[in-house]
């Protein structure tokens, strides 16, 4: 990804690898816990979801990241949402948007708001 420019990239496996490669410098080697399919990197990053509303229309929220890989994202949200729901996203950062769709997999409350575990749909 060129840091110069902002443009809009479709969610794949590879566009969030190279993210994650750019910035970290990460690698599935330098991660591994037991606990998770795919190793996971802190990412604190703005997500955008467009939700369906009762009249069939969709508004946009605001969330933020909590960790990204190359499978999914967690997110932060002030309100719970349905697990296996299914909804457009964008992640945004400054040289890039990864947009695309993702399926809800988790949904905890914790202090603050809810964690939620969004996994991409490719």
């Amino acid at each position: 990804m060129n840091a110069e420019l902002e443009e809009f990239i479709a969610i794949s496996e590879e566009a969030i690898i190279g993210l994650l490669s750019e910035r970290y410098g990460c690698t599935d080697e330098q991660y591994r816990d037991s606990r998770r399919r795919q190793p996971r990197w802190p990412f604190d990053a703005p997500v955008e979801l467009w939700l369906r509303d009762e009249a069939g229309g969709e508004e946009y929220v605001l969330g933020t990241a909590l960790n990204l890989s190359p499978h999914g994202v967690a997110v932060a949200l002030d309100f719970p949402l349905d697990l296996e729901q299914r909804l457009p996203l964008a992640i945004h950062q400054p040289e890039a948007s990864l947009h695309g769709e993702a399926t809800v997999r988790h949904c905890r409350e914790v202090e603050d708001g809810y964690h939620i575990g969004l996994e991409f749909v490719f």
